[in-house]
């Protein structure tokens, strides 16, 4: 499992969004599509499991 990215300020900073409500939504935004991508992925690897699925 690759390790948890962060979302930065920085990085928010750099695509535009300057208000800190603006990047504290964004970076809560984005924290949940990569929860939500993660639960799809573990679905489906209990769904078909697969010789590697012990990573």
């Amino acid at each position: 499992m690759p390790p948890k990215k962060t979302v930065k300020d920085s990085d928010l900073c750099a695509s535009g969004l300057t208000e800190p409500l603006e990047r504290k939504i964004m970076a809560t935004a984005m924290k949940q599509g990569e929860d939500q991508i993660n639960i799809v992925r573990e679905a489906q690897a209990k769904e078909k499991p697969t010789e590697d699925s012990d990573e």
